[in-house]
């Protein structure tokens, strides 16, 4: 079996979309513990440098202030502000369930939660 890829994730995610009530025994639970903690340290990283990027792009948006953008020596930073028209699912749900219930269609989607073990 060739080796499984973050790419996979929506594939593993239709395979096995049925999930049993009970916790899998991984055959190998060093190896399996050191991918725990490769992804918690990766998501402390993520986390950590969005951060960071959401400080320095407030910054950045200070520093342009009324003004379209910034030139520096390194970069032209452009800061582009606009508003936008969203769909208020909830609100058709609530006043029209039968037009609601017409157009909705259910998506999958999977996610991974790791809790320290009892």
């Amino acid at each position: 079996m060739p080796e499984v890829v973050g790419g996979d994730l929506g594939t593993l995610a239709e395979m096995h979309g049925n999930p049993g009530e009970e916790y899998a025994t991984p055959s190998d639970i060093a190896a399996t513990d050191e991918l725990i903690r490769v992804y918690q340290e990766a998501a402390a990283d993520e986390k950590a440098a969005a951060a960071r990027k959401k400080d320095a792009q407030a910054k950045l948006c200070s520093v342009i202030g009324d003004s379209k953008g910034i030139v520096t020596d390194v970069a032209k930073v452009t800061w582009s502000r606009s508003t936008s028209q969203r769909f208020d699912a909830g609100a058709l749900k609530q006043e029209s369930p039968e037009t609601y219930e017409k157009y909705v269609r259910p998506c999958n989607r999977s996610s991974l939660r790791i809790t320290e073990a009892r």
